[in-house]
């Protein structure tokens, strides 16, 4: 039998050592992919900056809030925008050597921002974060983004002063429910002595043009729905598009407020731009019903992704 000296044995150990030594190295010097973390040599080019008019009374009505930066790489950075009153937030996200974002005041959650001061929180992976802070002195009633078509307070393309219809409904501006948008909404009231269907219902007029995407895969629609503890009845949606209609009902049950977006194609919509008519209807659901209600706000067709991160 072959005998290992003990000069052999811690010959043998060293190399081992060696070899995985090397190989963790490699590991950590060699990689596929963008970085993670900026490098130790990392520098601004230029400082991150916010751009408006009046970084202490910002209107977000007349245009929105511009971000610049440069790197002397390519990097991961995150702008994080929370409003101090509302909590709200928005977060832009990217990759490379330098920065040119805009915001328009749209939120991430289905919080909206108010006229308040927010904390402007940017930072560069694994490098310490830049705070700074603006305050909105006007919100933005987002006639300017995409494709409003109600809400309730004058800014979209539609105030749903005509275009109602139903033997059984009443249909009414309403305040006072507590719009996650704020001001007023749209409500229709149906009420039968007899169980029906179909109650009533109105048609928005619309003509979206270049301000949407002519692909239905890259196009949203939104809005708020509250059919105030109804469980009986169910809101439906109809876009009209040349003569077909493309619906849907609007699965929502219970109190309170309701986001709901869907993508066009979902719908089976063919090109966006040719959508004439926004029709909501109140029925009962699943059998005929006497009564119900439907409200509606922020009636929004938004181009790439939903107005809200987060959807029903």
């Amino acid at each position: 039998m072959k005998k290992y000296t003990r000069y052999s044995f811690y010959t043998l150990l060293f190399i081992m050592i060696g070899a995985i030594s090397s190989c963790k190295n490699k590991n950590f010097t060699e990689h596929i992919g963008p970085s993670i973390c900026a490098s130790d040599n990392f520098q601004y080019v230029q400082q991150f900056t916010i751009n408006t008019t009046n970084v202490n009374n910002v209107n977000l009505k007349l245009a929105p809030i511009n971000f610049t930066a440069k790197f002397n790489e390519d990097v991961p950075w995150t702008i994080l925008i929370t409003g101090t009153t509302s909590k709200s937030f928005k977060k832009i996200t990217g990759y490379g050597n330098s920065i040119n974002a805009n915001w328009a005041g749209n939120p991430d959650t289905s919080v909206f921002f108010l006229a308040e001061q927010c904390k402007v929180t940017f930072q560069v992976a694994c490098k310490d974060a830049v705070i700074q802070y603006l305050t909105i002195g006007t919100v933005n009633g987002f006639s300017n983004f995409n494709y409003l078509v109600y809400d309730g307070d004058g800014n979209g393309v539609n105030d749903l002063s005509t275009g109602y219809y139903g033997t059984y409904a009443t249909q009414v501006t309403t305040s006072g429910l507590n719009s996650p948008q704020g001001g007023n909404c749209f409500c229709t009231h149906g009420l039968s002595p007899t169980p029906q269907w179909f109650f009533g219902g109105y048609d928005m007029a619309v003509a979206p043009g270049n301000s949407i995407n002519s692909d239905p895969t890259q196009v949203y629609f939104n809005c708020f729905v509250n059919v105030q503890g109804s469980t009986l009845t169910i809101p439906s949606l109809t876009l009209k598009e040349g003569a077909a209609s493309r619906g849907k009902n609007l699965l929502v049950y219970g109190n309170g407020w309701h986001y709901v977006s869907i993508k066009l194609s979902d719908l089976g919509v063919i090109n966006p731009r040719n959508i004439t008519f926004v029709t909501f209807g109140l029925g009962g659901f699943p059998n005929q019903y006497t009564h119900g209600d439907m409200c509606i706000d922020f009636v929004t067709f938004t181009n790439d992704a939903p107005f809200f991160a987060t959807a029903q």
